[in-house]
């Protein structure tokens, strides 16, 4: 299925479907990168909804430099993984994951050590932080 935003989904059975937080044995949710490789080693991170510093879970997210986190959109509405701050003039200069619709996954690697505050551009006051160790 192509979705609005020009990504590519692959529909499931309903006896594979995920929902947030429940992983089902030897089920891995695939995600591409741009170059259309997928990912393998990732840590899962929920966009959870509107919930200020709760907005992501987990928050911080911890995690070592080439890991890639792989957020979820559980929420019933779009949400955005955007680097910075609301009204910061570099903001999304980093990363920016574009509308991340319903059950949707957006998966970024971060090959530097840092630490890294994102937010929904839709909802600034949904915020998180990244820490790569």
């Amino acid at each position: 299925m192509l979705s609005h935003t020009g990504d590519l989904h692959r529909i499931l059975p309903s006896s594979e479907s995920k929902t947030p937080g429940y992983q089902s044995p030897g089920i891995t949710p695939i995600i591409a990168s741009e170059n259309g490789t997928q990912i393998v080693n990732y840590t899962t991170a929920v966009i959870a909804g509107i919930e200020d510093d709760d907005s992501y879970t987990p928050n911080p997210i911890e995690i070592g430099v080439g890991q890639t986190i792989a957020w979820l959109n559980g929420d019933t509405i779009s949400h955005t993984v955007t680097s910075g701050e609301d009204v910061d003039p570099y903001e999304g200069i980093m990363f920016d994951s574009g509308a991340v619709i319903p059950s949707q996954y957006y998966g970024l690697t971060f090959d530097a050590h840092g630490e890294f505050d994102y937010y929904c551009i839709y909802h600034p006051e949904m915020v998180g932080e990244i820490t790569v160790e």
